[in-house]
């Protein structure tokens, strides 16, 4: 099985490092054989963690100005009020890792408690389409983050790890069959004497 982990800004935020540490861990002593990849906005940040089996450029691209692109992205935003293109084109190096692996970990623990993530809903929908099992792993989402538009991402998830009991109770609240409360795998990350 191979499983790519994505939505992860790089390993200087030491939550985010732990969390790819502990998950990699985790997942080769649960699954045997298993493959795991990080898709990381800050690949560089990451040669320090072991037991992955690759570790991708998962940084935007840039839509360059007055290109074709550029052309199509602004016509169906203009015409169709439609974003997906620009979203596609922005995380090509995410989406076009998808058809690679069986699973696609969404590790970004506290990701969607910034407002609308449409980079993410536009990732996850082609994970989907794509045939491919999709996982949010350790989130954290607030009450006053939930949008119609999150919500309608967040069903799309074939399993949603919630790290609390807050989140946990909320996400069960709005209706989502797919959640289970487990904790953050940081936790069982192992101690090193200094």
């Amino acid at each position: 099985m191979k499983i790519m982990m994505f939505a992860h800004g790089g390993s200087l935020n030491r939550g985010c490092e732990a969390i790819v540490r502990s998950s990699a861990f985790i997942i080769k002593e649960k699954i045997n054989g298993a493959k795991v990849y990080l898709s990381s906005q800050k690949p560089h940040t990451d040669g320090i963690i072991p037991r992955l089996d690759g570790v991708y450029d998962g940084t935007r691209t840039e839509i360059r100005k007055y290109s074709l692109d550029w052309a199509v992205s602004f016509l169906h935003f203009r015409l169709l009020k439609d974003e997906s293109y620009a979203l596609r084109k922005i995380e090509q190096k995410v989406i076009g890792r998808i058809k690679e692996v069986d699973v696609c970990m969404s590790i970004g623990g506290d990701n969607y408690c910034y407002g609308e993530q449409p980079q993410w809903y536009e990732i996850d929908r082609n994970v989907k389409r794509s045939g491919k099992k999709l996982v949010l792993w350790g989130c954290s989402i607030g009450e006053e983050d939930m949008s119609e538009q999150k919500l309608q991402d967040l069903k799309l998830f074939d399993l949603i790890l919630a790290r609390e009991s807050l989140t946990y109770n909320m996400l069960l609240s709005k209706g989502l069959p797919n959640v289970k409360l487990c904790a953050d795998p940081a936790f069982t990350m192992e101690k090193e004497e200094l």
